[in-house]
């Protein structure tokens, strides 16, 4: 959260970078596919349920950066709660255990700090809370192994 907090988000549709008080327009204009089409960005449509098309403008740009901010996140969340739990003297399914407790915390703290309104920076909830859960837990068990031998074994 150390990246997000330092450089905020990316909105989605924008290509600018924003907090969670900015907001972004979804519904875009016909002058702006000739912006976005210059700027790489990607227009999806999609059918309201009174019959009514939204266009909404995607940055990939901004979304990797989105995907970057989180993934750090994750690891340095993984660093921490690793050498916490290895501190605590926590082992076997205790300590696995609190690197999902860990990751949850991650998650709400992230959509606390965005409001509890993802829409303008990510696509789904899932990408916010699911995508990437496993990607450092590697790093967690590295810190979590070192703290406790460093704290207990030697």
């Amino acid at each position: 959260l150390l990246v997000a907090s330092r450089r905020g988000f990316c909105l989605r549709g924008s290509g600018q970078r924003g907090g969670p008080g900015k907001k972004r327009g979804s519904v875009c204009a016909r002058g702006e596919a000739k912006m976005a089409a210059r700027q790489g960005g990607v227009f999806v449509t999609s059918k309201r349920s009174d019959g009514t098309i939204e266009k909404e403008l995607f940055s990939p740009q901004c979304m990797k950066q989105n995907a970057m901010a989180i993934t750090n996140g994750r690891t340095v969340t993984a660093i921490a709660g690793g050498i916490f739990s290895g501190i605590l003297g926590l082992t076997g399914l205790q300590g696995a255990l609190c690197y999902f407790l860990y990751m949850a915390l991650f998650s709400a703290t992230l959509l606390m700090k965005l409001g509890l309104k993802y829409q303008p920076y990510f696509t789904s909830w899932s990408q916010v809370c699911i995508d990437g859960l496993f990607s450092s837990i590697t790093t967690y068990i590295l810190f979590w192994t070192l703290a406790y031998n460093s704290v207990h074994v030697f």
